[in-house]
């Protein structure tokens, strides 16, 4: 986010109010960056697919600081109870849960829907399937993009340090995915964001 800000603050001089409020988003304008049916775009996570609970406590976290995420922080921050409560409903869940997709060999499927135990990596699904919607968010069919930077951020940058993602339940992801090599990271996001959409 740091070069999208960056991006943000040079064209902030020549702004008027409302470009200003265009590129800043404002409380009822999910859309901008989720698009207007919540399906995500350009990294950006898809809306759709999680449980109006998972927004809620998401909102929450940004407002209070206990996730980070500049735009993110910006707009909750401004957010009331009302607000969040609106905004948890308008979208999730509009898609239905994809489908368990079938183990199609590869190393991603195994760790997504097995996991590796020698490494000591639970599966991805074990959780994000059939665990408490509210705590755990659907990631089947999420953008690959938007998978890539949340695992990279629940793995720490180098050993022995803490990562860098914060919020509810970070601390049982940090734990699931401490393992995780680079690689296993871009094979997991891009299988689970293509099986869930090729599911039924």
């Amino acid at each position: 986010e740091v070069w999208d800000m960056v991006a943000f603050l040079r064209e902030l001089p020549r702004l008027d109010s409302a470009q200003y409020r265009a590129l800043a988003g404002v409380p009822g304008d999910c859309t901008h960056c989720h698009g207007p049916d919540g399906t995500g775009r350009d990294g950006m996570p898809r809306l759709d697919i999680l449980s109006p609970a998972y927004i809620a406590g998401a909102l929450r976290n940004f407002r209070q600081g206990l996730r980070p995420s500049g735009p993110m922080m910006a707009i909750a921050h401004r957010m009331s109870e009302a607000d969040v409560a609106r905004h948890a409903t308008a979208f999730g869940p509009a898609a239905p849960r994809a489908a368990r997709p079938a183990d199609d060999g590869t190393h991603a499927a195994r760790l997504a829907l097995q996991g590796d135990p020698a490494r000591d990596i639970p599966a991805c699904l074990s959780c994000h399937e059939t665990g408490d919607p509210a705590i755990y968010p659907a990631i089947l069919g999420q953008q690959a993009e938007y998978l890539r930077r949340q695992l990279r951020l629940f793995t720490p940058e180098e050993p022995g340090h803490a990562p860098r993602r914060t919020g509810t339940a970070a601390h049982v992801m940090a734990e699931a995915a401490r393992a995780l090599t680079p690689a296993d990271i871009d094979a997991l996001a891009d299988w689970l964001a293509l099986a869930g959409r090729s599911t039924p």
